[in-house]
């Protein structure tokens, strides 16, 4: 679906920034919420956790990858009518071999435990772990920076390095967004 330049704007200023905080928001959190009843923790932290899962998947679509029977990071290159992705903003399609090969598997890992944890009933629940990691969540910050942002000469809105090496650094989309 090609984007018109009236609906890029809000998709680079809202829609992607709001899942960004979705994606972020348990590699963020988790430390922070050491003072709330333990009860109402693991409510949260299932919550955000989730929200993880089906952030980063959605974010891996729209980079133009899927995981493919094999455990392959493949390109998706069908997209339904109405899926917004990469060529929506006239921009090509990521080649999978440009990216390197441990980055892939961690990709693959998260692609895999959102289908089997949340976008699936299944008897296998994936690699939460995997969602707790700053670095990890890091590969789909950097694609989306090089490959949408810096592309269409607009700053991305998180400073990815600092997210990566400082617990406490918190990025906000209501901060963001006003």
């Amino acid at each position: 679906m090609k984007l018109s330049r009236k609906e890029i704007k809000p998709h680079l200023k809202n829609h992607i920034p709001h899942r960004l905080n979705l994606l972020l928001s348990y590699s963020m959190m988790q430390n922070k919420l050491s003072n709330i009843e333990y009860k109402f923790r693991n409510n949260i932290n299932f919550c955000m956790i989730e929200m993880s899962m089906v952030s980063a998947r959605m974010f891996i679509e729209f980079l133009g990858f899927y995981v493919d029977p094999d455990n392959q990071l493949k390109s998706k290159t069908n997209p339904k009518k109405d899926d917004v992705n990469l060529d929506s903003f006239d921009i090509e399609p990521i080649a999978v071999e440009k990216i390197n090969k441990a980055d892939q598997g961690i990709l693959i890992k998260m692609y895999r435990t959102a289908n089997k944890s949340v976008a699936h009933l299944t008897s296998s629940d994936g690699d939460y772990k995997i969602f707790e990691k700053r670095e990890n969540m890091a590969i789909i910050l950097r694609l989306l920076d090089e490959n949408l942002y810096k592309k269409l000469g607009i700053e991305f809105p998180i400073d990815i390095d600092l997210f990566v090496q400082d617990d406490s650094y918190y990025w906000s989309y209501s901060e963001y967004s006003k």
